[in-house]
This record gives C-alpha cells, sequence and structure tokens, in this order.
C-alpha cells in the first residue's frame, strides 16, 4: 500500500490535470456570455471615446458617464451584474467616493459653483466607468476587460497613424486649420498629441501582454505585429511624456509578468520592429510636417508598405518564439529562484547608480532640472528633427502652472480654490504667462492639490496608490500565469497612465480617464480564473443580495441626474449659440433661457442669455443678465469684460470702466488688455 501522503499526491496531480483538461477543452468563447460582454465594454469605451475626440466633449462625457451608470444600475438590479466582495475593490469603491463626495462638498466653498458642478459631474461618470468595470471584473475574469481594451486601443492607434499616412481617407482636420503649427504632431483622432501618446504608451504593456503569455499562437502574433504601429504613434506625436510614460508602462510589465526570461526575445522582436518603423518616418520629412502635399502622400504610401512589411515580420518571428514556447523543453539553467533574482536586480540597481554618480549624473540632473524650470517652448519646430526634439527636457511652462497650483494649496490648506477653477487662478495670479490661455494645471496631482487641497490631493493619490500596489502585489502572488498576466498588463497600463497624468491633463480627457478606471478596476477586483477551482463554475457567481440590488439602482437614477443637469446645459448653450449664427434669435433665447432655469448658478448661461439679448438690441436686459452671471461667477473675467461692455453701450460708462478694471485684474498678462 503507498503511503498517504502519496496517495494525496496523487490525487492532487490528478485534479490539477482534470481542471487542465476542462480548460482545454472548455466551451467556446461565443457561448461565454459573460467574457464577451467584459471584452465589449473595454473594446466600445475605448473606441466610441477614441475617434470622438477622445471624449473631451462635455455632452459627450456626461452620456458616457448616464450610459455606464445606467448599465450598471440595471445589471445590478436584475441580478446581471454585481460588486466584487474583495477588501481591495471596497476600499477602492470608498476612495473613490470620497473624491466625488469632496468634489460636491467644495460646492460650499469654491470660486466658481458652476465650474464644480461640471467637476462633480466629470467624477460621477468616471464614478459609473469604475463601478460598472468592477461589476465586470465580479462576474468574468479580468483578463477578458483587459483584451477588450487592448483591441480598442489598438484600433484607435491604428486610426491615428492612417490618418497621418493616408489623410485622404478622413477628411480636413478642423485643428490643423485653427492650429497650424501643430500640424507636425499627430493628434487625430483624439485632437491633443500629447493624449494620443499618452493612449499609446497604455496600449503598449496590454499588446505585450498578449504578444508574451496569450494561450493561441496567431493571438500572441497579432498582438506583437500591432505594438510598432503603437510606437508609431509615439513616435509620430513627438511627445516627450508619450515617450517616458511608454518607457515606465513596459518597464513596469516585465517585472511584473510571469516567465520573464524567455520575454526578452519578443521585447527584441518588437523593438527591432518599432525601431524600423521609426527610423523610416524620420527619414519621410514631408509626411511629418502634416501639410497634405503630393509628395507626403507618396511618403505614406512608402512608409504604410514599410509598416505592413514590418508587422507581418514581427508577426512571423513572434508565432515562431510562441511555438518554441509551446512545445520546446526549457532548459533549467535559464529558471531563477525568485530570491537569487531580487538579489540580481539590487546589484544591479546599485551598479547603474555608482556609474552615474562617477559619471557626474548628479551635476548633470541638476542643469536638466533648471532647463525644465524655463519658459521656453520645445515644440516641434524648434528642432531638426523628431528625435532631437525628445532630449529636450523644457516644461514648456508645467513647473510655472504647478507652482501657482502649490501656492494656492497653502493660501487654503485644506480645501483649495475648488474643482474646475485653475483657469481663473492661472489668469489671476500666473507670475509667468508664456502658454496664453490655460484651463489645467497639466498634472492631475498639482490640480488635485491647487483645487482641493491636501483632502482631495490624498484622496485621489490614495485611489490610484490602492490600485498600483493592490494589482503589482497580486500579480507577484499570483500562482496562474494566465491570471498574472492579466494584473501585470492591468498595473502595468495604469503606470502609463499615472505617468501620462503627472505632466498632462489626461484627467479631463475621457478616453484616458476612462482606460485608467477600467484598468484600476482589473488591479483591484482581479481574481484568478475560477475553473481553476475545482468544483465551482466561472458562470455561477454569488448574486448580488437584494440590499445591494436596491441601493445600486437607486444610487445610478440619482446620479444620472445629476449629470444629466450639466449636461443638458451644456447642450442649450450649444443650441442657443447655433440659432444665433442662424439668426434665429427666438430660439436662441429660448433655449438659453432654458439653459439659465436649469443652472442658475451658471454664469455660462446667464451670459449666453446676455448676448442674444443684445443682439436683439435689448440693452438693459442683456445688462441686467450680465450682472448675474458676475454675480454668480465673480472670478470670471469674461463676464466682466462683457458686462463693461454691455454697460458701456446702455449708457453707464462709470459702471463701465469699474467692470473693465475687475476684468483686468482678474488676468492683468491677457492680450486683450494689453495696449
Amino acid at each position: 500500500m503507498a503511503p498517504p501522503a502519496i496517495r494525496v499526491s496523487d490525487a492532487a496531480v490528478a485534479a490539477g490535470a482534470q481542471v487542465g483538461h476542462e480548460r482545454r477543452h472548455a466551451a467556446p468563447w461565443w457561448l461565454d456570455v459573460p467574457a464577451i460582454g467584459g471584452w465589449a465594454l473595454g473594446f466600445a469605451l475605448v473606441v466610441i471615446l477614441g475617434i470622438s475626440g477622445g471624449g473631451y466633449d462635455a455632452v459627450l462625457r456626461g452620456e458616457a458617464g448616464i450610459a455606464a451608470w445606467w448599465i450598471a444600475g440595471a445589471g445590478v438590479a436584475v441580478g446581471a451584474l454585481s460588486l466584487p466582495r474583495s477588501r481591495l475593490a471596497i476600499a477602492g469603491l470608498a476612495l473613490f467616493a470620497g473624491i466625488a463626495l469632496w468634489t460636491v462638498a467644495a460646492l460650499t466653498w469654491t470660486d466658481s459653483t458652476e465650474r464644480t458642478v461640471v467637476e462633480i459631474g466629470r467624477t460621477l461618470g468616471y464614478a459609473g466607468i469604475l463601478v460598472l468595470a468592477l461589476a465586470v471584473c465580479a462576474r468574468t475574469p479580468a483578463r477578458h476587460l483587459v483584451a477588450g481594451l487592448a483591441t480598442g486601443l489598438a484600433a484607435v492607434c491604428g486610426y491615428a497613424v492612417l490618418s497621418r499616412l493616408q489623410p485622404e481617407w478622413f477628411g480636413t482636420v478642423v485643428l490643423d486649420e485653427v492650429f497650424p503649427s501643430a500640424r507636425r504632431r499627430l493628434a487625430q483622432p483624439l485632437g491633443y498629441w500629447n493624449a494620443l501618446a499618452g493612449l499609446a504608451a497604455m496600449t503598449l504593456p496590454l499588446l505585450l501582454s498578449f504578444a508574451g503569455d496569450a494561450r493561441r499562437p496567431v493571438v500572441r502574433a497579432a498582438a506583437a505585429a500591432l505594438v510598432p504601429v503603437a510606437m508609431l504613434t509615439v513616435f509620430l506625436t513627438v511627445s516627450r511624456g508619450g515617450v517616458i510614460a511608454a518607457g515606465l508602462a513596459v518597464l513596469a510589465w516585465f517585472a511584473l509578468a510571469p516567465n520573464r526570461l524567455p520575454k526578452l526575445a519578443v521585447l527584441a522582436v518588437v523593438g527591432g520592429g518599432s525601431a524600423i518603423a521609426s527610423v523610416a518616418a524620420e527619414r519621410r520629412d514631408a509626411l511629418q510636417t502634416g501639410i497634405d502635399s503630393a509628395l507626403a502622400r507618396q511618403q505614406g504610401d512608402e512608409l504604410l508598405v514599410v509598416m505592413l512589411l514590418v508587422m507581418g515580420g514581427v508577426a512571423a518571428a513572434t508565432y515562431a518564439i510562441a511555438l518554441v514556447d509551446r512545445h520546446a523543453t526549457r532548459p533549467a539553467f535559464t529558471t531563477v529562484p525568485r530570491r537569487y533574482a531580487g538579489l540580481v536586480t539590487l546589484a544591479s540597481v546599485l551598479a547603474a547608480v555608482a556609474v552615474f554618480v562617477v559619471a557626474g549624473g548628479p551635476g548633470w540632473s541638476q542643469d536638466r532640472f533648471e532647463e525644465f524650470q524655463g519658459t521656453g517652448f520645445a515644440t516641434a519646430q524648434n528642432f531638426d528633427n523628431s528625435f532631437s526634439r525628445l532630449q529636450s527636457v523644457d516644461s514648456n511652462g508645467r513647473y510655472q502652472y504647478w507652482v501657482v497650483a502649490r501656492e494656492a494649496q497653502r493660501d487654503k490648506p485644506l480645501t483649495g480654490v475648488g474643482p474646475g477653477t485653475f483657469e481663473y487662478l492661472w489668469a489671476r495670479d500666473g507670475k509667468q504667462n508664456p502658454a496664453g490661455f490655460v484651463r489645467d494645471a497639466h498634472s492631475l496631482w498639482a490640480e488635485s492639490l491647487g483645487e482641493m487641497g491636501w483632502v482631495g490631493f490624498a484622496l485621489v493619490v490614495g485611489f490610484f496608490l490602492l490600485a498600483l500596489v493592490g494589482g503589482a502585489t497580486r500579480a507577484l502572488r499570483s500562482a496562474d500565469d494566465e491570471h498574472r498576466a492579466a494584473l501585470a498588463a492591468a498595473t502595468a497600463g495604469l503606470v502609463g497612465f499615472c505617468a501620462i497624468a503627472s505632466v498632462e491633463w489626461a484627467w479631463e480627457m475621457t478616453v484616458l480617464g476612462a482606460t485608467g478606471l477600467v484598468l484600476a478596476a482589473a488591479c483591484l477586483a482581479g481574481r484568478p480564473d475560477p475553473r481553476l477551482r475545482v468544483g465551482r463554475s466561472a458562470s455561477d457567481p454569488r448574486p448580488a443580495g437584494t440590499v445591494q440590488r436596491v441601493v445600486t439602482a437607486l444610487v445610478a437614477l440619482l446620479v444620472i441626474g445629476v449629470i444629466a443637469v450639466p449636461t443638458a446645459t451644456t447642450a442649450d448653450v450649444r443650441h442657443s449659440q447655433s440659432a444665433v449664427r442662424s439668426g434665429d434669435l427666438s430660439t436662441a433665447f429660448a433655449d438659453a433661457s432654458a439653459a439659465a432655469r436649469a443652472q442658475p448658478y451658471s454664469a455660462t448661461a446667464a451670459l449666453q442669455v446676455a448676448l442674444v439679448l443684445e443682439r436683439a438690441g435689448e440693452l438693459g436686459r442683456a445688462r441686467a443678465a450680465a450682472v448675474r452671471a458676475t454675480r454668480e461667477e465673480p472670478v470670471n473675467w469674461r463676464a466682466w469684460f462683457i458686462r463693461a461692455r454691455l454697460e458701456a453701450r446702455d449708457g453707464a460708462p462709470t459702471a463701465a470702466l469699474a467692470s473693465y478694471r475687475r476684468a483686468r485684474s482678474l488676468n492683468p498678462r491677457s492680450a486683450t488688455f494689453i495696449r
């Protein structure tokens, strides 16, 4: 009789083999409804927002938030979805709820009620996306959601590259007409080059994960073939922040991914293909200008052929690597114990630090920091080529934005000046104004500190830090390579978002914020494939309880109502503006008045009423509406400027002069007031 220990071991091996057999012969993917739903959510979210200007538009952003809450609330209410029960996910929801509640509380001290209401709508919309993603991850493994994101992000990158290589397919680009100096920098379809670079940076670790760990070799090959497309997107944007975010995201993925050593071959293949694509693009000057000329089209055709060849070569090489990885026996000496790997990593880091110090790194860093503090512009036009431009460390005024945000926080340590009001803060208090009009602080962390004080800053940083640490910890502790690969991709993608959000207004570009929150949800709620647990079905998770269903549905309805108000007001103001352009002042006044009734605290709606009445010749009523606008938003210099004009036209020169001086004091460096 065999010893009991041997029988237990044999039983465990048999159970493991049975589980593996069930996974290999599981039902086809088209019968796995939760998996399809997870994939579709990630794909649709990115593609719809991405090709619609990145979701920057306030109406589209509001509609996305309403849709997310509607699906999440209805799904939980009928039992199709349920919120995760893990402590990490609950803690993440609590932190984000804290962000939303603190933003709402800011209505009691903000410099602009209207702008803060806009931020409340933005935050609540993001909360809906987070809740929906967490609910999906509670129903199906996170890898399906990550796969949908990877596919959608790759599609947007492909769209972006094709818009430069084959511009005739996409029609006239409005941005190029109103901002000709930006033509050299790839920006479509998001409309902003640095945001597009950040999106491509978040794409890289997701594609690399599937290129190195997907079950099927053909999926690995397809994912690897798209990596050069994402890299070329970063290169054509000429974005230094995008390059840094991409580098950090790839490093994070490699550090967290399972079986790292074999992935060096995949990195070598996709890196070589990306280098070929970038060099080929750099050598085509006419294509880089962004001007639709005959030579640019010829070079676009040439680069398209090069890209197809590169993608084919990368796919073939990766397919071969996948076959070797599947069928070949890995030599024992290539498996390094975790303890020794840690020691080697530590020794390498210490050696790198020593070389950096000996080579004069501290002095070089000090020089670069001083350059970063400068107020010059490192635009693409200031350099001979894209490679030289990417070596500049000038902040383009960002350092000054952050200094102003920090000074605002010092004045109001706990609360800040109010969510959404940095534009007015900079116009009034900016020490230097090299960039003219500035709406955001170009850093989620600096803007949170200046607008929401220490409390808001701690909540925002705490949420993302929790997601990053939770995702990394779960990835490193996971015994399932497939689950670890998904967590590594999600965490690394979130690293890319946090990196680009440190130097850009990524939070205001909805496609970036939404992608970051979906990745955060995968980190917070990620769990091993339930089919690995013998005796438990993947398609039969615990349903949501009655209390959770009712509460979630009620919260969803309440939040939808809150988001709908500023969304509808913005739409009414736009309809009014359109009616003015078409000469229909009656409709224009009706729409503007509807916006003012929906949001009586809105300076924008009041100003639109004033402008319509001015066009109709009702100067007295127009002046009253402008006075109401300045009362509701006294920090808005435009409201005071329009009020001054209306007072002058209405025969009140003394009042007009006082209003004009007030407007100038709120934006003293504006070209409007400099003669």
